[in-house]
């Protein structure tokens, strides 16, 4: 089963996207903030990382650096890392960027379409699955 970490501290839209990630057929994990969420990573190996900007315990960016940071030293194993989605509220335009400079896959403003997020969900898996195929590799970046 497809396995989706979210890390987001409000304890409603944490327990709203289980519910529906659930319903739409995803294993999902849920951490309150970065550093519960980093561990969850390493245990769990997610396939995707629904990543909230502003938490306790460090940011979201914060944590996509570390999941970066551990990507590059995976990369020697072959180990392949999630896809991060950042959701947030804010509408700073900065915000997009800087998620784009850690490679992020998608950045999504909440309050979210549900429609939209299984899709970028979706979308996500299959560049993964494409990615980690045996004619495909392993990306060392971000999509700038």
């Amino acid at each position: 089963m497809r396995r989706v970490l979210v890390v987001d501290d409000d304890r409603d839209i944490a327990r709203a996207l289980r519910v529906r990630l659930r319903a739409a057929g995803y294993d999902v994990l849920v951490a309150r903030d970065a550093r519960r969420g980093f561990r969850c990573l390493q245990l769990h190996r997610p396939d995707v990382v629904l990543l909230d900007i502003s938490m306790p315990g460090g940011t979201g960016f914060d944590l996509a650096e570390k999941i970066r940071e551990e990507q590059r030293r995976e990369l020697r194993k072959l180990t392949r890392l999630p896809e991060i989605i950042f959701m947030t509220a804010s509408r700073v335009f900065t915000l997009r960027q800087q998620a784009r400079e850690l490679g992020s896959f998608a950045f999504i403003e909440k309050p979210y379409d549900p429609a939209v997020l299984i899709d970028t969900i979706e979308a996500a898996l299959q560049v993964r699955a494409r990615e980690s195929a045996p004619t495909g590799g392993l990306r060392a970046g971000g999509r700038g």
